[in-house]
C-alpha cells in the first residue's frame, strides 16, 4: 500500500512495516503514475462499434418518424384536393 504524506513523502506498508523512499523513487512513483492517467486519457473515447450503432439506431428512428411524417403530407393533400 503507497500512501502520499507531507506532500511526496510515500511510504509503503508491508510485512516489515513502513519505509520511506527515497526522493528518487518517489520521482519514478509519481512519472508512472502520470504516465498511466495520460495513457488512459488518450484511450478514452468510443469504439468504432459503439458509433456504428448509434448511428444504425438513429437512421431506424429518422427512417420510421420521416415515413409517418410523409405519410401525413399527403393525406393532408389528398384533403386539400
Amino acid at each position: 500500500m503507497i500512501l502520499l504524506v507531507n506532500g511526496l513523502s510515500l511510504k509503503m506498508c508491508g510485512g516489515a512495516g513502513f519505509r520511506q523512499f527515497s526522493q528518487e523513487e518517489t520521482t519514478l512513483l509519481m512519472a508512472n503514475k502520470s504516465d498511466r492517467l495520460h495513457n488512459k486519457r488518450l484511450q478514452s473515447g468510443f469504439t468504432l462499434l459503439e458509433l456504428l450503432v448509434v448511428l444504425v439506431i438513429i437512421g431506424l428512428l429518422v427512417g420510421y418518424v420521416a415515413q409517418r411524417y410523409f405519410s401525413q403530407v399527403g393525406k393532408s393533400e389528398v384533403k386539400v384536393a
